[in-house]
Order: C-alpha cells, then structure tokens, then sequence
C-alpha cells in the first residue's frame, strides 16, 4: 500500500517527461514519506519533506472550475511544496485518503520545511515561508 502510494504521489509531482536529474529532485522531495488521517477519518493525507498534501472525502464546498490542464480528478484535495507560494488545489487520479496512522488533534507531523498540523478546525499544512492550506468538511483556505 505504501510502494503504490508513493508511486501515485511521485507521479502527481511530475508534470511532463523527466531527465534524470529533474526524477531524483522529485524522488528526493518525497523522503521521509508518510501517510496519516484526521481522527474523523475524512481527511487523508501524505507529507514528506517537500511537499504536503491532503485530499477529503466528505466536505460541503466545492473547488473552483476544473482547469483545462488537468485531465485527471480535480480539486478533491489540497497541496503545497517547500518552495510554493500557497496551497493549490490537487489535480491527479489518485488518492492519500486511507492512511494508516492517526493524526489525533493538536498534534503535528513535520517532514524538511513543511508542518502539517490536526485540530477539530481540519488539517493545516504550511512550509517555512508561512504558505498552505487548510482544509476541513465546512471549507478550505489558501495561504
């Protein structure tokens, strides 16, 4: 389960074909990898030290329009990277729902620059610079 959720986040950050040098940055933004829920179960996501995200499966919002550039699901979850500017919504055919470790409320997991945090509100995810998101059943917030 971890090798095919490793695989289909490591495929999400990959935009276009590779070089070799572009895969190892990918593969090296995904170390430390690990997967985690919210207590309620309805948020899951995957965090590792360049990169966060958090996909939801009960909420009472909707994500703005699909893009034309994503050709895949869109907008059932959030991300952000240790360099990005704010959370964006997630477009990919995969899912980081499903973790096997609780994340109980007023705890935080960190991976390299960037903390992902439970609280009853939802999860929150930020990197260093103060950018994120954050996501719960009620609504989100970019950041």
């Amino acid at each position: 389960m971890r090798r095919l959720i490793l695989s289909a986040v490591a495929a999400g950050l990959l935009a276009a074909p590779a070089a070799v040098a572009q895969e190892r940055r990918s593969q090296d933004s995904l170390a430390g990898l690990i997967t985690f829920k919210s207590p309620s179960q309805n948020i899951g996501c995957a965090l590792a030290v360049g990169y966060a995200r958090c996909d939801i499966n009960r909420r009472d919002w909707s994500p703005p329009p699909k893009p034309a550039s994503c050709d895949v699901d869109y907008g059932q979850g959030l991300t952000i990277s240790r360099n990005g500017s704010r959370g964006r919504f997630v477009c990919a055919g995969d899912t980081v729902l499903g973790g096997r470790v609780t994340l109980r409320y007023g705890r935080s997991l960190r991976r390299g620059s960037i903390t992902c945090t439970s609280r009853l509100s939802g999860v929150t995810c930020k990197n260093r610079r103060g950018h994120g998101f954050r996501i719960s059943r009620g609504g989100y917030r970019r950041f």
